[in-house]
């Protein structure tokens, strides 16, 4: 058995020393560097797809970058965030998100584990597809549910909002959210503003006229310098002229 097991070692060896561009070596080496790097492995990993790195495509090179980062940055969690916010920064969504999920997986800093959860989720729904808006759902909603008022709760219910004002195509419940959300936070905040202003827009894009009246007003009541706003200001203008076609047209 050892020497069976020897022999197949020393012909991977010979396929990758002799055939190193070669289809076999790479089917066969990166089976074997997935295996590393599935068992958290990854300098060893890391040896095997730098060798490969030229004919690396699709996941495998996504791997590869991943187990490179976590080997620059020694697996610790804070620096690996910080390596995945650059990555996400930069548009390499792939190596963001395997981060993100690798420091999500982790039991370290709270604060650190659910910003890499939360962005995790958000490289999820960039993608789009079903399963992924469902699995960016499920992660969203366990964070808001948990600490609502955090700042990473705020984030996932943010999230939320964009999610079924959008892909979802729920806009009610967005506006659902909106209101939770503009009740939870204090005035002044981020939030609070954030949330109202969302509100008013999504009823107005809807033409939901006299609703959309009051979430305005309830805007710039908070939030004086909005009604100077030129944005707000045409939105505005928009509603007014929405109601009075709504009135002319109830009274003929």
């Amino acid at each position: 058995m050892r020497r069976n097991r020897s022999g197949a070692q020393q012909a991977r060896e010979t396929l990758l020393r002799d055939y190193p561009e070669s289809s076999t070596t790479l089917r066969v080496w990166s089976a074997i560097a997935d295996r590393h790097y599935q068992n958290a492995q990854f300098k060893e990993a890391l040896a095997i797809y730098e060798r490969l790195a030229p004919s690396l495509r699709g996941p495998a090179k996504q791997r590869f970058e991943s187990a490179k980062a976590i080997v620059d940055y020694g697996g610790e969690p804070g620096r690996l965030l910080a390596a995945a916010n650059d990555a996400l920064k930069n548009n390499r969504r792939n190596l963001a998100r395997n981060l993100y999920q690798l420091i999500a997986r982790q039991k370290t800093n709270p604060a650190i584990v659910a910003e890499a959860r939360v962005k995790y989720a958000w490289c999820l729904y960039s993608e789009g597809g079903p399963e992924n808006l469902a699995e960016a759902e499920k992660i969203w909603s366990s964070i808001a549910s948990h600490d609502p008022k955090s700042e990473w709760g705020g984030q996932s219910r943010w999230h939320l909002v964009q999610l079924h004002a959008g892909p979802m195509r729920e806009w009610q419940k967005a506006v659902e959210m909106c209101a939770a959300i503009a009740s939870d936070f204090p005035p002044g905040s981020f939030r609070h503003e954030q949330a109202l202003y969302t509100r008013a827009w999504l009823l107005r894009t809807h033409k939901q006229w006299e609703q959309a009246h009051a979430a305005f007003e309830d805007l710039v009541r908070y939030y004086p310098a909005k009604a100077s706003h030129p944005p707000i200001v045409r939105y505005m203008e928009e509603v007014a002229d929405g109601l009075s076609g709504s009135s002319q047209a109830s009274n003929r």
